[in-house]
């Protein structure tokens, strides 16, 4: 596991003297798990748009998210909000959990084992 450091250090204008600093661990595993997470939920949302043979436009305009927005989160360089997801689900007629990124899903066998006892 690969951890970088980020230094952010903000500096006063009256005098060039640093007022604040911020240091961050960035873990480089999480950070690849978020990204495959937002782009997981950015194809499911693509699908569902293609299967219900709806446009990006008509779909911005019918949920209110602005189609600029829209179109970044479908290139998953931002991740959808629980709340756009929603609006997605019920303007294309699915169920909001069509749009679970993998990563959150119960292996098959494991719901099978489940029903079965």
């Amino acid at each position: 596991m690969q951890v970088s450091t980020l230094s952010v250090n903000l500096i006063d204008e009256t005098d060039n003297s640093p007022s604040l600093t911020i240091n961050r661990s960035v873990n480089y595993v999480d950070c690849v798990i978020n990204r495959n997470i937002v782009a997981d939920s950015a194809k499911l949302v693509q699908a569902a748009i293609e299967d219900a043979g709806r446009s990006k436009r008509s779909l911005s305009d019918e949920t209110g998210i602005p189609y600029p927005t829209l179109n970044r989160k479908l290139k998953a360089q931002t991740e959808f909000s629980f709340t756009e997801l929603f609006a997605i689900a019920e303007a294309l007629s699915v169920p909001p959990w069509k749009f679970t990124p993998t990563l959150f899903s119960k292996p098959t066998e494991l719901v099978h084992e489940k029903t079965a006892a």
